[in-house]
């Protein structure tokens, strides 16, 4: 699969499955990381700690936060960002991500 496929695919993903866990459909207890990648199976997944070690390939580390447009949801944002496993790959502070093989 090459990455515009799989940018394809996980975008489709995530509008339909917003703010829950692709693989067991749970979703987000609260603002917390996640990881996208491919599962065991090829398919793309966007997870969260619970399903983590169901990916077989972490292509892009990410944040979820339920209230992005607030203040506490900003500074929720920057802390999850720098305090994600995969931050060092993160583009910049601000929670932008840049593909990365692991």
């Amino acid at each position: 699969m090459n990455e515009r496929q799989f940018e394809k695919r996980w975008k489709i993903l995530n509008k339909k499955h917003l703010g829950k866990c692709t693989y067991c459909r749970k979703p987000y207890g609260e603002s917390c990381h996640t990881f996208i990648g491919l599962d065991f199976e090829k398919k793309v997944q966007e997870v969260g700690y619970c399903c983590r070690s169901k990916l077989a390939t972490v292509v892009m580390g990410g944040v979820y936060i339920e209230d992005i447009d607030t203040p506490r949801g900003k500074a929720l944002k920057k802390q999850l960002t720098t305090s994600h496993p995969y931050a060092e790959f993160f583009c910049n502070p601000s929670g932008e991500t840049k593909h990365f093989k692991h």
